[in-house]
C-alpha cells in the first residue's frame, strides 16, 4: 500500500466514502488530524448517452417515451423497467431489430 500511496502527487480514492476509510487508514501515519490527511475523492460519473450499448438504445428508442435520451436522469423515465418482460418483444433477428 505503502508504494501505491507515495506514487500520485496528491492521492485519491474513487468515492467520498472510500476518502475517509484512506484517511483514517494514514491518520495512524501522519501527525496531523484525519480530515487534514491530503486524501481525495474523485467520484467517476457514467454518461449514459456514451457507454449505452446499441442494442439497448433501440430498445429504450421503441419502449420509453421520446424525450428518454433528455431526461434519462429523472427516476420516472425509467418506470417502464419495472414491467418489462423480455418475451414480451420477440425475438432479435439477424438485421439487428427487435421484432
Amino acid at each position: 500500500m505503502a508504494v501505491a500511496a507515495s506514487a500520485p502527487r496528491l492521492p485519491n480514492t474513487v468515492s467520498r466514502l472510500h476518502q475517509y476509510v484512506s484517511q483514517e487508514m494514514w491518520q495512524g501515519f501522519a501527525a496531523a488530524a484525519t480530515w487534514e490527511i491530503p486524501i481525495t475523492s474523485i467520484t467517476n460519473g457514467t454518461h449514459l448517452l456514451t457507454w449505452l450499448n446499441g442494442d439497448f438504445a433501440m430498445l429504450y428508442d421503441q419502449y420509453l417515451q421520446p424525450d428518454w435520451r433528455e431526461r434519462y436522469n429523472e427516476p420516472q423515465t425509467w418506470n417502464w423497467c419495472a414491467t418489462f418482460r423480455p418475451a414480451s418483444f420477440g425475438r432479435r433477428t439477424s438485421g439487428g431489430s427487435v421484432g
